[in-house]
């Protein structure tokens, strides 16, 4: 019990800085990270051969959208 209470309030925790987050100039800028991820990978599918390369190029982009440390992403990413 006192271990789903902890996970419970755990949980609450996230929603409240996810919920902090969506309500900020961060979300525009978050939104515009994922837009251009999708839009770079998009260009990624078109211009290679294989599929390992496609996913070597797609976690290349990844990476660079994870060091823009952006509070949005990370919220993305935590549910």
């Amino acid at each position: 019990i006192k271990y789903a209470e902890a996970k419970q309030a755990q949980l609450e925790t996230n929603l409240f800085e996810v919920e902090s987050s969506v309500k900020t100039e961060e979300t525009s800028e978050g939104q515009k990270l994922i837009v251009d991820f999708l839009r770079k990978c998009k260009n990624i599918q078109e211009s290679v051969a294989s599929d390992d390369e496609m996913m070597a190029e797609i976690n290349k982009l990844k990476q660079e959208v994870l060091r823009q440390d952006s509070k949005y992403v990370k919220s993305l990413l935590t549910n």
